[in-house]
């Protein structure tokens, strides 16, 4: 396996702190699947590692709709149902490692988590940010 690891950087920031913080606690929650396969067989730490981003996820998300309602953002029911496709399919990905530990699935789990932090995270999050910014000050 090629690195895949995700070098935090200020590229990264949005500018809303309580979110930038649970942004870089999930890459160094990916970041440490990836560590754990790189050293072997990550399916023993694979389980709490699941439960614990499900926790993580589910707090990020409350927080981010808390917010994004407070600011009547337009597009808030697309980004909402993107929340919950991807904690659907962390789900189903737990319930499949729980039923068969595969190593395989921790493979689709990382590649899952890591696009969805670069793809979701930094791109649809910063358009709330966006909108957020360009609202006239009350």
């Amino acid at each position: 396996m090629h690195d895949t690891m995700i070098h935090w950087g200020s590229e990264y920031e949005l500018g809303i702190s309580q979110i930038d913080q649970q942004h870089r606690q999930l890459a160094m929650l990916i970041n440490g699947l990836r560590a754990a396969m790189s050293y072997g067989d990550a399916r023993p730490i694979l389980g709490g590692m699941l439960e614990k981003l499900i926790r993580h996820a589910t707090l990020h998300f409350q927080i981010e709709q808390r917010l994004l309602k407070e600011v009547d953002y337009p597009e808030l029911e697309d980004h909402l149902s993107q929340h919950a496709e991807l904690v659907g399919r962390v789900h189903d990905l737990h319930n499949r490692f729980k039923e068969k530990p595969d190593f395989l699935i921790c493979v689709e789990i990382h590649q899952l988590l890591k696009n969805w932090l670069l793809d979701h995270d930094l791109k649809e999050d910063r358009r709330f940010v966006q909108f957020l910014k360009s609202r006239p000050e009350t």
